[in-house]
């Protein structure tokens, strides 16, 4: 099995709660790849005897580094190449870089090298990517992060920090940021406060042009790299953030700096808040809940209480997303006991989250995977009834003298349309 690493993740839960680990055990390899995967989630995962194991690869090399594969290695996490030329020599080559890192580049001669993608003097291919050679095992090598800043987060997805720190930093509150969020479910940013313009503002003022300026930022990047209000920190006063001399942030040094922060500000936004005792919601009324549930739901989309008529509807189809799910989910635990982490995939309408929030119980995983199979095959039957019903079947009428076809294909350097092309080539009908 090949999976991202939130597919892996998001597994764990599930494994917990249920305690049925046999169909994960029997597989050969659970690799992950594309993403940093949490050391305490694969020392579990392999603590439980499921063979998790790291992968890199791209498109312009090819799958080239795995994690040694043997079960009985705790080192599930850190690479080594696996492609040698005759004289045993890597084609994958480790270069050192200013900051103490490795450069991975792939050499000009690698059998696995795609065509016309070289970005190297005299040839090969630069990855861009850093690494760190692992201390404990040598010749195998962690991953970092990118030389071109990319933050790749948690699910693969990728974020450029350099234009939302440069958007921050027009605030003239603001005299330095870090957009953090490597291997992370969602971004952060560290606020260094320029104390020249701060010393005319109170403090209430101070957190209101900070946020101003993220939401700013927030309107030129992608969902996935939305910076939420609960993971902005602004630094005390007398803190700084590192910098070069042109007046860049040194991002990785600053998160190292600030770990044990930046630790406790994820940990505090994913696990979410603990329960309000002084809350009166154990004697709301369904009508109230569906109220208070409207109203949080608006607040994390922004959007009027009026889009939410329909409590039979999703609100994952009216816009909530993983990273807003989190935020919603921890507005509904700081007035409802026990509400999971998966939450909201488990009742995603109005009705079902107030029926779950006033129910004695909440559903267990497996009677939730049971029902929801149940609830697919039923539609999954309805669609082909009505199909055999309004479909007749398909009629092609050949023409007897077969023309050359002339196809056009592209996304040819990928594996799928790599061997598309070659099925094409062997293709006596195809002309060009």
């Amino acid at each position: 099995m090949a999976a991202p690493p939130l597919v892996f993740e998001q597994m764990v839960p599930y494994l917990k709660e249920t305690n049925e680990f046999s169909a994960a055990q029997n597989l050969k390899f659970a690799i992950f790849a594309g993403a940093s995967l949490k050391r305490e989630t694969g020392d579990w995962l392999q603590k439980h005897n499921i063979n998790i194991r790291n992968a890199y690869g791209t498109t312009e090399m090819s799958a080239g580094m795995f994690a040694n594969l043997d079960p009985r290695c705790k080192n599930w996490y850190s690479l080594r190449p696996i492609w040698n030329d005759r004289s045993g020599q890597s084609y994958f080559i480790f270069e050192d870089t200013d900051e103490g890192y490795k450069h991975l580049y792939l050499r000009s001669d690698s059998p696995t090298l795609a065509l016309n993608v070289s970005n190297r003097e005299g040839g090969g291919y630069n990855s861009n990517d850093l690494f760190l050679e692992d201390s404990e095992y040598p010749g195998y090598f962690n991953y970092v992060g990118r030389r071109d800043d990319t933050l790749v987060m948690e699910n693969g997805e990728k974020t450029n920090p350099v234009p939302m720190e440069n958007a921050i930093r027009q605030s003239t509150i603001v005299k330095q940021v870090a957009v953090l969020g490597h291997a992370r479910q969602c971004t952060a940013a560290l606020i260094e406060i320029d104390m020249d313009y701060a010393m005319s503002y109170g403090p209430e003022e101070i957190i209101s042009l900070v946020y101003e300026a993220v939401e700013d930022a927030n309107k030129e990047c992608p969902s996935h790299s939305t910076i939420l209000p609960q993971m902005v920190k602004i630094l005390p006063f007398n803190k700084t953030l590192p910098s070069t001399d042109k007046g860049t942030v040194i991002r990785k040094k600053a998160e190292a700096m600030y770990a044990d922060l930046v630790e406790k500000m994820y940990k505090d936004f994913l696990e979410g808040p603990v329960y309000n005792s002084s809350s009166d919601s154990s004697s709301w009324s369904a009508k109230q809940t569906e109220s208070f549930l409207v109203k949080s739901i608006a607040d994390v989309l922004h959007m009027p209480e009026f889009a939410f008529n329909d409590h039979e509807r999703s609100v994952f189809d009216l816009g909530l997303n993983s990273l807003t799910a989190i935020q919603l989910r921890n507005a509904i635990a700081k007035q409802f006991k026990n509400v999971p982490q998966n939450f909201l995939f488990q009742n995603s309408t109005i009705s079902s989250m107030r029926q779950a929030l006033l129910s004695d119980s909440q559903v267990g995983a497996a009677e939730l995977a049971e029902m929801r199979y149940q609830q697919a095959q039923e539609l999954a039957k309805s669609y082909l009834e009505r199909a055999n019903k309004d479909f007749s079947v398909a009629k092609n009428d050949y023409e007897a003298e077969k023309k050359e076809k002339v196809v056009l294909l592209t996304g040819a350097t990928g594996s799928l349309g790599s061997f598309m092309l070659r099925d094409l080539l062997k293709d006596a009908t195809v002309k060009k």
